[in-house]
């Protein structure tokens, strides 16, 4: 059974909550499989740069105000008999409904029922004019919808019934735990150093214990609960998060223990985070040089189009960021390349090119455009 929403945002748009948006859907802790393939694609745009092509049409259309983007998640029953590409293909079929839009499609696999994401821009690529859609017209996207479903024998959610809803967490409580400034946030950032560290379940407990964490993990219970150093007790269905549940726990411990793979845990993504983290960050550096080069000629002929330039030099800054970036990361010795060193240099880079978009937006009047 399927169904078609939109999240409650609460916050006004801008070109700053965009980026998170689109950042957050195509997280690969969400979006990948376990054979490494990751569900996210790009209607119109590379989804890695999805971003600065959003912004950049805007510019060129001379609509980098107001509505910024729509958003849309297209989801399915945790019973539906439905693998993450079919419901990834199914996604890419929807956003067709948004003809001549950019759209970055995906499927994220973090919870009981899979959903896709569709992030469409406000101002289309072909014709520069917005898109208005009004209340009326997520009826009509449903019934798109609906359609598509039923045309690859999968049922859909009836006029009387109302949309289901599984709780997750609030943008600013995804963002907060990320950065670790809450209680759940700092757990869950130790239980994934300790995932990325540990193979079996007494090395996760005694890891665990040597951060501060008391750890309650017992056949006869299901679920695990951790005592905070500060006292909180958390139980592992209040992490928001399918990975953390004891069931995919164990499944991945004896994974590791036996290469014997029963289902998807939610884990794969620390098998090769590493490695993929470097490659990423040199692959996207590579991407936002093209763009830059590509901007820099549409700029020649028009040095008074002062959104463009803006956008080339944040591009170039981009870059700049990018591939330092890769090169410390690749200059640190494999044995030495875990979470918290990567965390570090990462967030180290990160202030410095907040650093730099802040200068340049005082200096052009270009606000809005940071590149992470």
């Amino acid at each position: 059974m399927a169904t078609v929403c939109t999240p409650k945002i609460k916050r006004a748009q801008s070109a700053k909550s965009m980026g998170f948006c689109l950042n957050y859907v195509k997280d690969r802790r969400k979006t990948e499989m376990a054979s490494g393939k990751v569900l996210v694609s790009g209607v119109r745009c590379q989804p890695e740069l999805a971003y600065q092509q959003f912004m950049l049409t805007k510019a060129l259309a001379g609509k980098t105000e107001g509505r910024m983007y729509y958003h849309y998640v297209q989801s399915f029953k945790p019973d539906e008999n439905l693998s993450p590409e079919h419901a990834h293909k199914i996604a890419l079929e929807l956003a067709d409904y948004f003809q001549g839009f950019e759209v970055v499609v995906s499927t994220h696999m973090d919870r009981a029922h899979l959903h896709s994401h569709l992030i469409i821009n406000s101002v289309s690529q072909e014709t520069g004019k917005k898109l208005h859609l009004d209340n009326k017209s997520i009826f009509r996207i449903r019934d798109y919808s609906d359609g598509l479903c039923l045309n690859h024998g999968l049922s859909v959610l009836k006029k009387s019934e109302p949309n289901y809803r599984i709780k997750s967490m609030s943008r600013g409580e995804y963002r907060a735990s990320l950065r670790g400034e809450t209680v759940k946030g700092s757990l869950m950032r130790t239980i994934n150093e300790a995932m990325r560290n540990c193979n079996s379940k007494d090395e996760f407990t005694k890891f665990m214990e040597d951060k501060g964490y008391e750890v309650k993990w017992t056949d006869s219970r299901k679920n695990i609960t951790y005592t905070c150093p500060d006292g909180l007790k958390v139980r592992d269905d209040n992490l928001h998060d399918e990975r953390f549940l004891k069931e995919n726990m164990q499944l991945e411990f004896d994974y590791r223990q036996t290469k014997v793979k029963e289902k998807d845990t939610g884990w794969e993504f620390t098998h090769r985070q590493e490695e993929r983290t470097i490659n990423n960050i040199s692959e996207a550096g590579q991407i936002l040089l093209n763009l830059a080069k590509s901007v820099s000629k549409m700029t020649e002929d028009d040095e008074e189009d002062e959104d463009l330039q803006g956008f080339m030099t944040l591009t170039a800054v981009g870059v700049t960021v990018a591939i330092e970036l890769a090169k410390r990361l690749m200059e640190i010795p494999k044995d030495e390349l875990n979470d918290d060193v990567i965390d570090t240099t990462v967030e180290e880079h990160q202030m410095m090119q907040e650093e730099m978009d802040e200068d340049i937006e005082e200096d052009q009047g270009f606000e809005g455009m940071s590149m992470w």
